[in-house]
């Protein structure tokens, strides 16, 4: 099984992205070897431009995809089926 994970790197307010952090965390924890799977891991900048390039730069298909980001005016985790 073929993963990508990415997260948004500093923006506004947030020089140190929450997600970035989680996704680094997640990282550390050795999933590919746990878990069996292949996974790439990317923090993208905050723009429509360097998402654009980074899906163009994608040479692979995968099972899955877990982007994670922070919206600044929630107060509780939320999950998103659709971006």
């Amino acid at each position: 099984m073929k993963i990508l994970v990415t997260s948004f790197g500093p923006f506004g307010a947030f020089d140190n992205n929450p997600s970035e952090r989680l996704m680094n965390d997640l990282r550390a924890c050795s999933l590919e070897d746990r878990l069996g799977v292949q996974i790439q891991w990317s923090v993208l900048p905050v723009s429509y431009s360097s998402v654009d390039e980074f899906l163009d730069t994608l040479d692979s298909e995968f099972d899955l995809v877990i982007h994670m980001g922070v919206a600044s005016n929630e107060s509780v985790l939320r999950f998103e089926i659709i971006g």
